[in-house]
């Protein structure tokens, strides 16, 4: 077991194991010295220039705090530096050291641009959220038409029972018709009574499916009643719809190494054209 770049177990832990290992009694120089050579304890170095004294005091003091709280010691002293694996004490107390992978050039500049992205995504949520509820409108448009839907209409301040977005997709000669309604909401959920209403308007247009856009999410209810109708209900909350936007590339820059950010022209233009 090589240990190199891993936390090391203590010396307690380590005479455990090579006393189950070994089974039989044991002088602690040499537990100590099999220890080492398994990588179970870091070697002897400038800051660890007497191993055998913190071990042999490690192991008295394993025994000796046992016995003060009444409980079985891990080992038993037979004789001068001599220990003996107590039959009695359960292993599974003793816990595997959780290892500690050298990060490398490739892995920091990995999480920096993690890191950086997840401030840039709530960036992003945040600037749409200070959007009018015309130019959010405007956005959802715009991210309809990135994903090749045909004659986007934003409805607009016409307010067409209750529908924002109006989008058409081709299929060679076939074409089916989206209706979207936007909800720019921080905290308030969308429940169930919105989502038979879009039922309805997908009725009343004789679309083919209605998408619900909303910059918070939905009650259990909402996303209960969708499922039961989804294949004319698609529901997309704030998280989802960052995520769209930056896979479309709308409102975001991205440079090298993948790093995302918002662009704050794009979103100064659709709030001054909503």
């Amino acid at each position: 077991m090589n240990n190199s770049k891993s936390q090391y177990f203590s010396n307690r832990e380590a005479a455990i194991l090579i006393l189950k290992e070994e089974g039989k009694p044991i002088n602690y120089l040499k537990i100590i010295d099999i220890a080492i050579k398994k990588g179970l304890v870091p070697p002897a170095d400038e800051t660890r220039r007497t191993p055998e004294i913190s071990f042999n005091r490690d192991m008295h003091r394993a025994v000796r705090l046992a016995e003060e709280k009444n409980e079985e010691p891990p080992f038993k002293l037979v004789g001068r530096g001599i220990f003996e694996l107590n039959p009695n004490y359960h292993l599974s107390k003793i816990t595997e050291p959780s290892i500690q992978k050298e990060e490398t050039s490739s892995d920091k500049i990995t999480r920096i641009v993690q890191q950086h992205n997840k401030k840039s995504k709530e960036k992003i949520r945040e600037r749409i959220l200070n959007l009018d509820p015309y130019a959010f409108e405007e956005l959802i448009g715009l991210f309809f038409d990135s994903m090749k839907y045909d004659d986007v209409k934003v409805t607009k301040k016409s307010r067409d029972g209750g529908i924002d977005v109006i989008a058409n997709l081709k299929f060679g000669v076939n074409e089916i018709k989206v209706v979207v309604q936007t909800k720019r909401y921080t905290k308030n959920k969308i429940v169930a009574e919105t989502i038979r209403a879009l039922l309805g308007a997908v009725t009343d247009y004789n679309a083919a499916q209605g998408v619900l856009v909303t910059t918070s999410d939905f009650t259990v209810g909402a996303k209960e009643l969708a499922k039961k109708n989804k294949s004319l209900i698609v529901l997309i909350n704030g998280d989802m719809l960052v995520d769209q936007l930056i896979e479309n590339n709308i409102g975001i820059k991205k440079y090298k190494y993948g790093l995302i950010y918002i662009d704050e022209n794009f979103f100064e233009n659709i709030s001054q054209t909503s």
